[in-house]
């Protein structure tokens, strides 16, 4: 008896880490800043939800991923007088907080070359782009696992073949990890900023065009 009690206590503890693990991958994909050597799966496969991401070095793989709905993280957890970062659009050409001027509301969303999740809402964040420039809202994509203006191929494959050429892409830089990333477990990861540099609101997971909606009109509301 005592030995069926340890078995079924055993299998309840199994049965809840693996429930955890499905929670944590409906959220994203892991934000490995420090890849290995990755087998990139074909964009469609990604943009279907049929890839499996596998490594072959580095501190671990990403967690398998599938579609998730926006997590909301703190809101107005940070505020701060212009964050300061420098890095590079993946043509090379040199960008800085000053972009930050350039709308009311900047939309910065977090984004990886190995997340089915992330390629499956760029379609959305395309058209959303286009949609809300004349409101004053910019968005700007963040390629986590991409360092080097050089190895921008796969990014900007993901990129055109998802139409989210709509906005700006930039790389990961030191700057940016030290600032802006610093928090970021996974990915898409979204944050919503002010022109002075303030984070409004912040979500974790990948949306879909109505909830993206929901929450871009329910920020630029708050911040009137």
């Amino acid at each position: 008896m005592r030995t069926s009690i340890k078995i079924l206590g055993l299998r309840k503890m199994v049965l809840g880490a693996v429930g955890i693990l499905l929670c944590m991958s409906m959220a994203g994909c892991g934000a490995e800043k420090d890849q290995g050597t990755l087998r990139q799966p074909g964009i469609e496969e990604k943009l279907t939800g049929k890839e499996q991401t596998v490594i072959a070095g580095g501190n671990g793989a990403p967690a398998d991923s599938t579609e998730a709905t926006g997590q909301e993280a703190d809101s107005a957890s940070a505020t701060v007088d212009m964050i300061r970062f420098e890095s590079k659009d993946l043509s090379g050409n040199y960008v800085n907080q000053d972009m930050l001027l350039n709308a009311n509301l900047t939309v910065f969303n977090v984004w990886a070359t190995y997340c089915g999740p992330c390629i499956r809402e760029m379609p959305e964040l395309g058209r959303l782009a286009e949609e809300y420039e004349s409101k004053g809202v910019q968005f700007v994509g963040i390629v986590l696992d991409v360092y080097d203006a050089d190895d921008t191929d796969y990014a900007e494959e993901i990129i055109a073949t998802t139409g989210a050429g709509t906005y700006l892409h930039i790389l990961a830089s030191d700057s940016l990890n030290d600032t802006l990333l610093r928090e970021v477990q996974y990915v898409p990861t979204t944050f919503f900023m002010d022109a002075r540099g303030n984070i409004l609101y912040s979500v974790v997971g990948a949306m879909d065009y109505d909830t993206w909606v929901d929450y871009i009109d329910s920020v630029m509301a708050d911040a009137e």
